[in-house]
């Protein structure tokens, strides 16, 4: 499928999902034309058994969940769940992402989506490297969207179902797995080991110089790790540009003699 043709799907999609809303329309409305989407834009048939709504699913001996919509593969495996909320509602709440999990877990679904006025997609199969589902998009329904264009190309029935979507899922848990491991040396670098191996490091510099001198020269010295900012954002892949820094400072207690890191700290 071309560019084009999965850009006339998104904005046929937000049309039915978002722009030809009723402001004040009820879930079960809005599930419905959830429905259609799946079917009608996706390709996704409850006929032969790929969609299925409200589907009950036993827990223990007494309970049972009911998520709204559950996509099948052709041997019967859940791969999706959707989670459908009124537009009006907030989809950033804890309690919307708690069902979506708890159903996923169930269902044993690879995928799921928390869909109202966006979608949120998680991703919570074997190549998860975190123990929670991990976040893998927020769409805003904006006809030129290349979310929403990508969310297209990844959903859609035929493309699904021959796990196309297997080189964007690998891409962005190695881009998560590289923020986790840039993230980690960060707090190394703000670490009480990292002050050590700093003043150590001085030390071992200057071990030929005279003493008195030394201490002299480093006294009320300031050493700064600086990472850069993005645009007040948080880090997606590369520590932020232009600030916050790290200070560290090497201070001389003035009755032992010895020097010592004094502080730590961002500086806005």
């Amino acid at each position: 499928m071309g560019h084009e043709e999965l850009k006339e799907i998104w904005v046929e999609l937000c049309f039915h999902l978002s722009d030809n809303l009723n402001p004040n329309i009820t879930e079960n409305m809005f599930e419905q034309k959830v429905l259609l989407a799946l079917e009608k834009l996706l390709g996704w048939s409850q006929f032969k058994g790929e969609i299925k709504v409200k589907p009950s699913f036993q827990i223990g001996r007494n309970n049972s969940i009911t998520p709204d919509i559950v996509l099948y593969s052709t041997d019967n495996k859940a791969v999706a769940v959707l989670e459908i909320k009124r537009p009006s509602e907030d989809l950033s709440h804890m309690r919307s992402f708690g069902q979506l999990q708890s159903y996923m877990r169930q269902t044993k679904a690879d995928f799921g989506l928390l869909l109202g006025k966006e979608i949120h997609v998680y991703y919570d199969g074997a190549k998860n490297p975190n123990a929670n589902p991990l976040f893998m998009s927020r769409i805003s329904f904006k006809s030129d969207s290349a979310e929403g264009i990508k969310f297209v190309e990844i959903f859609n029935r035929n493309s699904f179902i021959a796990r196309e979507y297997e080189s964007y899922l690998n891409k962005h848990i190695d881009q998560l797995v590289r923020k986790q491991k840039i993230l980690t040396m960060m707090e190394e670098l703000k670490s009480e080991e990292t002050e050590k191996k700093i003043l150590k490091f001085l030390q071992n510099e200057f071990r030929d110089e005279e003493k008195q001198i030394f201490m002299e020269a480093t006294k009320g010295i300031t050493i700064k790790i600086s990472y850069q900012q993005n645009n007040g954002k948080q880090p997606v892949s590369t520590p932020p540009s232009e600030g916050p820094q790290e200070t560290i400072s090497v201070c001389q207690n003035k009755s032992s003699g010895k020097h010592f890191i004094y502080h730590l700290s961002y500086l806005s």
